[in-house]
C-alpha cells in the first residue's frame, strides 16, 4: 500500500480485500514549505552606455542543487551571465525542489577618466592657403582614441591636412567612448615675401 514518487496534489487510494469489497479514500499530498533562498552577486561596469561588456556573477544559498536565469531567460546551471549593457536585471535562483529565490541588480557604466587633448599646428604657405595641418594627441583615457575636428566625423589619425588659416576645435574619444576635453588650435600663415 506505499505508493511514491508522488508530486503534491490530491489522490483517491482503494483497497479491495478477499472477497471483493473496496474501501475508497482520498488523501493530500503536500508539498514541504520551500527554504528562503538569497541571491548574491557581483557585478562588472559596461565601459560606456553602449557598450555590451558588463557581467553579474551570481550565487545562491538556502538550499542545494540551483539553476539560474536572468530575466526569466532559460535556466543555466552557472549564475555567471556576460555581454551586458548597463542596466537593472532581475536574477532567478531555483533549487533542486523548484523553489526559487531571486534579486535584482544593475550594471552601471563606468566613470570616463579625464582625457587632456593637446596639437600642434603648421603655418600654412601664405593668408589664402590651405596646406596647414594640425597634429593631435591625447592622454589619460583608454587608448586607441579617435580625434574629431571642429565637431566633424571622428577618424583615427591624429593628422589633419588641407587647413586654411583660422582656429580650430579638436575633441578626442578615447576606446570606451569617453570624451576629452576640447583643444583650440591655430593655423597662421607664413610671413608674405616682399
Amino acid at each position: 500500500g506505499t505508493f511514491s514518487g508522488l508530486a503534491a496534489g490530491n489522490y483517491t487510494v482503494s483497497a479491495k480485500d478477499g472477497a471483493g469489497c473496496v474501501k475508497t479514500q482520498s488523501f493530500v499530498v503536500t508539498a514541504a514549505a520551500c527554504p528562503t533562498i538569497a541571491v548574491t552577486a557581483t557585478t562588472t561596469t559596461a565601459s560606456n552606455s553602449t557598450a555590451t561588456d558588463g557581467s553579474i556573477s551570481a550565487s545562491a544559498s538556502g538550499s542545494t542543487g540551483f539553476t539560474y536565469n536572468l530575466n526569466g531567460g532559460a535556466f543555466q546551471a552557472s549564475g555567471n551571465f556576460n555581454n551586458l549593457a548597463a542596466g537593472s536585471y532581475t536574477i532567478v535562483a531555483k533549487d533542486q525542489n523548484g523553489c526559487t529565490g531571486s534579486a535584482v541588480f544593475v550594471v552601471t557604466v563606468a566613470s570616463c577618466p579625464t582625457i587632456s587633448v593637446s596639437g600642434s599646428a603648421t603655418v600654412t604657405a601664405g593668408p589664402t592657403a590651405t596646406n596647414g595641418s594640425i597634429t593631435v594627441t591625447a592622454s589619460g583615457g583608454a587608448s586607441p582614441y579617435q580625434y574629431s575636428l571642429n565637431n566633424g566625423t571622428f577618424q583615427s589619425s591624429n593628422l589633419f591636412s588641407n587647413l586654411g588659416v583660422g582656429n580650430y576645435t579638436v575633441v578626442a574619444k578615447d576606446a570606451n567612448g569617453c570624451l576629452g576635453s576640447s583643444a583650440s588650435i591655430a593655423v597662421a600663415a607664413a610671413p608674405c615675401p616682399s
